[in-house]
């Protein structure tokens, strides 16, 4: 393939690319609680994960993110989601989610990202998460079972004003 045949164009609107992984044990998701230095997200929690970097497919990006984060080998890895976040300018997101399983619950420790720490699904209301994630991880959790991928468009127009708009996708079986 040659990169010429791609027709990219600089003035159309671009992308860099994200990951997200949820990684279940049971009823409980491990999330990671953001050190001070994430500022404006400080001591919520989110989904381990981060960018894909130059020369690698999003799953091998994802394994990177947990090794790097989790000190995790998660092998059943299942892309469950993707998501475009239209950040008003250019470039804005692209995000890949993951849904992974683990046999038994890794002890919480902190890195230099945050504090790695297991949340029971019932209690995500009222844990101090990213305000997307109480729609991501459902998601995510419900695409997984029916083993399908759901796609996802983010409008957001200000910090407290994010629009989700969600499609799902029949199962691949």
């Amino acid at each position: 393939m040659i990169i010429s045949d791609q027709r990219i164009d600089t003035k159309r609107y671009s992308v860099i690319p994200r990951t997200l992984a949820f990684i279940l044990c049971g009823e409980d998701v491990l999330l990671i609680r953001y050190s001070d230095a994430k500022e404006k997200w400080a001591g919520k929690l989110n989904g381990l994960g981060g960018h894909i970097e130059k020369g690698e497919d999003p799953l091998r990006a994802i394994r990177r993110e947990l090794r790097e984060e989790a000190q995790l080998n998660v092998p059943d890895l299942a892309l469950c989601g993707t998501v475009l976040i239209d950040t008003g300018s250019s470039p804005g997101v692209s995000l890949y989610i993951f849904l992974g399983h683990l046999p038994c619950r890794i002890p919480p420790f902190s890195s230099p990202e945050g504090e790695l720490t297991w949340i029971a699904l019932r209690e995500l209301e009222s844990a101090p998460i990213l305000e997307d994630i109480r729609i991501l991880l459902p998601e995510a959790i419900s695409s997984a079972s029916r083993k399908s991928c759901f796609s996802a468009h983010y409008s957001i127009h200000s910090t407290e004003d994010i629009h989700i708009s969600i499609s799902t996708s029949p199962s691949l079986e």
